[in-house]
């Protein structure tokens, strides 16, 4: 009997971006229907956390991502922002870059000193460990969240070494964070010839998220994509785990079907050409095709 994969919560969300990554899925022999489910966020406060693995292999993206940011997020009326590196100290707390650690992004200058951390030298020193990282962020930076929306955005080029898996980090950011936890995972792919870092790109894809390939080089639709999507208009779609057939995907939101999307076969995602409405409900049907051992 074919079997119906749903999201884990149609409460949370995740944005995943591809540095040199492409995302790997389960081996099957027969095909079999996939439903992914989203929900479109409301305008909410958002404590937003980049978490970095400073090295030459994430330089060209920090750099671009840096001269991006500071036209984002001008509008949304209350945006606290920190960066730290993606290992934490021998402590176990996490290595923030500059001060102060909050940043209120209405203001154009904190938003201009957020950017100029994500261009910082210093290297990071450990092992890879941001799923861990993500969730010391909640309990050590952000001390305030009632009523507030985790946004964590990671950057790395190096396999994930952490103590929690994907499944543990879901479930902890969900329970700290029940009002729609945004993760985005910028990490490696296949476009770039890397390892798939794929500890990151399956949180995204089980909090509902997206994936960007960060080697395409189109840095201005993606940073206006991420921003979009922090302040609850995202546009792009994680499928859920299950390689997909292109030709058996469907979209429909609020129940109406809808044309205006493209696949990324990169990512796994589909993109809408316009953000769905605050608080509807995107459905995407698809097939996932038969994959040998």
């Amino acid at each position: 009997m074919a079997s119906l994969v749903r999201t884990r919560s149609m409460w949370s969300v995740a944005l995943a971006i591809a540095v040199s990554c492409s995302p790997s899925h389960p081996t099957v022999e027969t095909e079999f229907p996939i439903q992914s489910v989203f929900v479109q966020n409301d305008d909410l406060p958002i404590d937003l956390a980049f978490i970095v693995r400073f090295d030459a292999g994430t330089a060209a993206a920090r750099t671009a991502l840096a001269e991006r940011l500071p036209t984002l997020w001008e509008d949304v009326r209350d945006v606290r922002a920190t960066v730290v590196h993606s290992t934490l100290d021998p402590t176990g707390e996490p290595l923030v870059v500059g001060e102060p650690v909050v940043l209120d992004l209405t203001d154009s200058e904190a938003r201009s000193a957020l950017a100029a951390r994500l261009v910082s030298t210093a290297p990071t020193p450990g092992p890879e460990e941001g799923l861990d990282v993500g969730l010391a962020v909640d309990e050590t930076l952000f001390a305030v969240t009632e009523g507030r929306r985790q946004v964590l955005f990671f950057l790395t080029d190096t396999a994930y070494e952490g103590t929690r898996t994907a499944d543990d980090f879901v479930q902890d950011l969900t329970a700290a964070r029940p009002l729609s936890p945004l993760v985005t995972s910028i990490v490696g792919g296949a476009r770039c010839g890397d390892p798939p870092e794929l500890d990151y790109v399956r949180a995204a894809s089980e909090l509902d998220g997206s994936v960007e390939d960060l080697c395409s080089g189109d840095w201005d639709e993606v940073v206006t994509r991420l921003g979009a999507q922090a302040a609850g208009q995202r546009t792009t779609f994680a499928l859920r785990p299950g390689v997909p057939d292109p030709e058996t995907i469907s979209v429909r939101v609020d129940d109406e079907v809808r044309g205006d999307w493209s696949y990324d076969a990169a990512t796994w995602s589909v993109t809408l050409r316009e953000p769905p409405p605050p608080a509807s409900v995107i459905v995407i049907d698809h097939t996932a095709v038969p994959q040998l051992p």
